[in-house]
């Protein structure tokens, strides 16, 4: 099947950069959405920065085309997975029947479809050493189980907390898991939304770090941005979901690398908060409050049907990224990994 493509254009009004998202696909069961970092998910409020106005008027204008007296029900459009506000790239978003079944599929309850999401993270790692050589430096590395089945099948109830932390399946120092507690405020318990004490959750990254893929930023980056790229060497890493909890990417890496994902320097600072009005809780000191973090890859494989998608980077996004894209795509060798990891 040939995925449909509705390419929108961002609109320039008074140097002012509107966000547009755009629509990858359009599937009996589903959407493929590409949304640019400063889009929020929740909320319905007929705002330019939230997802769903955006996407009800891209759909109207879509089907209207054969249809002039097409009536958009919104009822019909769930989005059953959510990226941070300034994390841009895929979502899924269900149609009709079909959100359960996706959101079943998360959590591995539903064996008749199975969806894969992989992300591509941007680690700054200081320029006088290779990652590698940073890695070994970390008290909390551990080279853990001799098969990917053994480390993702131990039973949560079993491991102990010395047991937490950042596990590579072998001393090439590539692949392996994050497996660290989450700590999170009560207003981020989507279940209990309770009012207590601070929440812990068990949560399990699976991630591939691509050590000859690295970027040294260019003169005209470190010009521009100094504070983000002077004596900086830009590392790609993929990153997979076990579990879904909140900001889980950006805690685990924190955790796990004692740095943050490019221009996420305030994340504790955000996490720990109930409220900000701050515009710039992620950064002080890059164009925008961009994440070097993304939605890159989708698949969605069921009996009768089997789509794979790479999400290229939104063309507002593409300066943070400078260096892993030809275009608004990755390198051949990145897009290779990704399919493959």
């Amino acid at each position: 099947m040939k995925p449909t493509f509705l390419k929108c254009l961002q609109a320039i009004d008074k140097g002012h950069i509107y966000r547009n998202i755009s629509i990858i696909d359009i599937h009996s069961r589903y959407l493929i959405i590409n949304k640019p970092s400063g889009i929020q998910c929740n909320g319905t409020k007929n705002h330019s920065n939230y997802l769903l106005p955006q996407l009800y008027k891209q759909l109207k204008t879509h089907f209207s085309a054969n249809n002039p007296n097409y009536k958009l029900n919104p009822d019909q459009y769930k989005i059953v997975h959510r990226l941070d506000k300034y994390v841009s790239g895929g979502l899924i978003i269900a149609r009709g029947k079909n959100a359960d079944a996706f959101r079943k599929s998360f959590s591995k309850q539903n064996s008749n479809l199975s969806v894969k999401r992989k992300y591509i993270g941007l680690i700054p790692i200081p320029s006088d050493l290779s990652f590698k050589q940073y890695l070994h430096g970390l008290s909390n590395l551990r080279i853990g189980y001799e098969t990917e089945a053994e480390y993702l099948n131990i039973p949560e109830k079993t491991i102990k907390n010395e047991e937490k932390g950042l596990i590579f399946k072998d001393d090439l120092l590539a692949e392996g898991i994050i497996n660290f507690n989450i700590t999170a405020l009560p207003k981020d318990d989507r279940k209990n939304k309770n009012n207590g004490d601070l929440m812990n959750y068990n949560a399990l990254t699976k991630f591939k770090i691509l050590h000859s893929f690295f970027h040294e930023p260019t003169t005209e980056q470190i010009s521009k941005f100094p504070k983000l790229y002077k004596n900086k060497t830009i590392y790609p890493i993929i990153i997979e979901l076990e579990t879904g909890r909140k900001n889980q990417i950006r805690d685990h890496i924190l955790q796990a690398f004692k740095i943050p994902l490019l221009n996420d320097e305030k994340f504790n600072d955000f996490k720990m908060v109930q409220r900000s009005s701050n515009s710039n809780i992620n950064s002080e000191v890059y164009a925008s409050n961009q994440i070097g973090l993304h939605s890159a890859y989708i698949s969605i494989l069921k009996t009768s049907f089997s789509n794979e998608y790479i999400i290229p980077i939104p063309e507002v996004d593409k300066l943070l990224w400078k260096g892993f894209l030809n275009g608004n795509s990755f390198i051949d060798a990145i897009d290779h990994e990704l399919r493959n990891f």
